[in-house]
This record gives structure tokens, sequence and C-alpha cells, in this order.
């Protein structure tokens, strides 16, 4: 509870002396499902600069759309691995839902896709920690 106050201490100074909040103060209050909701009421343009920020060190291939598409489910995948470790469900069986998936189009161009792939060429582990291993590191800047 301590760390919590600690937080949301700036918050509440500005609150108190200037009447309001500044959005920069008041973003590290914010937990990450809040985070995340806050960037999804963002208009497409600043989605894409928002992406930009995170994936500028990568050589990415990916049009708008696709971007848009991958950092959702980049998104996705850490705040579904989030919840089921904050709740204490066993993480070596956690597998992803179907849409927050990486598909193989986002792979492919990203040149990743030969990470997932077994010896039989088959597609694995876009499914499981590994995947959102490979989003955190993505999205690390």
């Amino acid at each position: 509870m301590n760390r919590r106050l600690q937080t949301l201490y700036p918050v509440l100074v500005y609150k108190e002396s200037e009447g309001n909040v500044p959005p920069w103060i008041y973003a590290k209050a914010l937990s990450f499902g809040a985070t995340i909701n806050w960037y999804n009421l963002l208009r497409k343009p600043h989605k894409i600069m928002v992406i930009s920020d995170f994936l500028s060190p990568i050589n990415i291939k990916l049009n708008d759309d696709e971007k848009l598409d991958f950092f959702k489910r980049s998104l996705k995948q850490i705040h579904q691995f989030r919840n089921s470790s904050a709740h204490g469900n066993r993480l070596f069986m956690f597998k992803l839902k179907q849409e927050h998936k990486h598909t193989i189009r986002h792979l492919e161009k990203l040149k990743f896709k030969e990470y997932f792939l077994d010896e039989n060429n088959l597609i694995v582990g876009n499914d499981n920690l590994f995947s959102v291993l490979f989003s955190i590191l993505l999205l690390i800047n």
C-alpha cells in the first residue's frame, strides 16, 4: 500500500496545488491495464506515433495497419500473461487466446518466423510464454 501511495503522491500534490493533473504526471500512476485502455482511446495517427517510439530501433517492414495489429497483439499477450501470473495460474501451461497470437504474416515480415518453426517447419510457440517473451523483448526500448 505504501508503494501505491508513493506513486499517487505527485498526482495528489498537483491536484491540490494546481487544481488539475497534467497527463505526464497522471500517466506515472496508471496501472498496466489502465495504460492499455488509455492507448486504445487514441486515434490512429497517435497510435502510430506511440508504436513508432516502441519499435523504432527495429527495421519494421509492416504497414501501419499491420503495425497496429502487431502492437495490439503484443500488448494483449503481455496483459494476459500479467493477469495469469498475478492470479496464481500455472505459467508452464500458459496458452494465449487465439486473437492474441502473432500472425504468420507478422512473423515473416519481421523476419522472426524461423524462431517459431519446429523441425517440421510448423509454427510453434506463438501461443505460449515464448511469444510473450518475444513481445516483451521487442517492446523494451
